[in-house]
């Protein structure tokens, strides 16, 4: 799809990702994206740093994983990098299935420092994360030295303490 044809909310997704990653004029912005979804281009399955709309990415999302009612799928889309995505979008049913190529359960938000649970409440294995922070595993009693479990929002998250 050309820039041209691109809605204004898509352009405007597109240039708050440019201009997180450095790119600041409109006419670079263009040329990158020309450049990126031109046919003979693969436009973000090398897992490039430019991160096409959400919206865009979520289109292409196998039907068999595309539930996000118990998995908050768009925040780990900001969080997570494009190569794990597509890692995990491309996936065959089996190497789920296995254990393979999932996604985080939680996410280090790179800018307040919190870990975000992506797993709501409800979601069937969600005790399995808090299992490991409520457990005796070296890792686990370091990690509780410095973060404590905020169960207050939607998503539950790990938070700095204070120290």
């Amino acid at each position: 799809m050309d820039w041209d044809e691109l809605t204004m909310a898509e352009k405007a997704s597109l240039i708050k990702t440019y201009v997180k990653n450095g790119i600041y004029t409109l006419d670079k912005m263009r040329k990158h994206y020309s450049s990126l979804h031109t046919p003979s281009s693969r436009p973000y399955s090398d897992g490039g740093p430019i991160k096409p709309p959400y919206e865009q990415w979520y289109k292409t999302v196998p039907e068999d994983r595309n539930d996000t009612t118990e998995y908050n799928l768009r925040r780990a889309y900001d969080l997570a990098s494009m190569k794990q995505l597509e890692e995990w979008r491309k996936a065959r049913a089996e190497e789920l299935a296995a254990g393979k190529k999932h996604l985080n359960s939680v996410y280090r938000n790179p800018q307040t420092g919190e870990y975000e649970f992506m797993k709501s409440k409800n979601h069937p294995t969600i005790q399995y994360e808090l299992d490991w922070y409520n457990s005796n595993d070296p890792e686990a009693v370091k990690f509780r030295q410095n973060y404590s479990l905020d169960t207050t929002g939607n998503y539950y998250k790990y938070v700095q303490l204070n120290r």
